[in-house]
């Protein structure tokens, strides 16, 4: 695991806090199911006093053990789903991530070959504007164009 993961694990207070979530939840549950068997206990032992079967047992040590077990099995799971999917969005973060960085170093790249590009087309056109430019002035000054002009103006 690179140390970006590790970061990343670290400062996933999300994950932490849904496993501290569902761990209360199922101490919760348990303390829940163990204070109804406790009442059921007491109402077996009371109708038993009025004559009713006595079914006190189904709510021993053992049956207890057993819904407990139960509890927590189901909360290991729901926690070790939960970070799986952690580690997977970590790892689908840090996908996209390289992608994007890849991405955007393309495109950079691209962008400057393009500038670069650009530039050398401008200083071309600018090169040849400035021959056009002379050849004109030369094609002027030979034609006598500007001399004639001078000429004709009054002194």
């Amino acid at each position: 695991m690179t140390d970006h993961t590790t970061r990343n694990r670290e400062e996933q207070p999300v994950a932490a806090l849904a496993e501290i979530f569902l761990r209360s939840a199922g101490n919760l549950f348990d303390l829940q199911v163990s204070a109804a068997r406790a009442v059921l206990r007491t109402q077996g032992r009371v109708s038993g006093l009025f004559g009713f079967p006595h079914w006190t047992a189904l709510y021993g040590a053992e049956s207890a053990h057993q819904i407990s077990e139960l509890v927590a099995a189901g909360t290991d799971q729901a926690v070790k789903f939960v970070r799986q999917t952690s580690d997977t969005l970590i790892q689908l973060q840090e996908a996209v991530n390289q992608h994007v960085a890849r991405q955007t170093g393309e495109l950079a790249s691209e962008l400057r070959a393009g500038n670069e590009e650009f530039g050398r087309r401008l200083e071309r056109y600018a090169d040849e504007s400035r021959r056009a430019a002379r050849q004109t002035n030369e094609a002027i000054l030979h034609s006598g164009g500007f001399e004639g002009t001078r000429a004709k103006q009054p002194a």
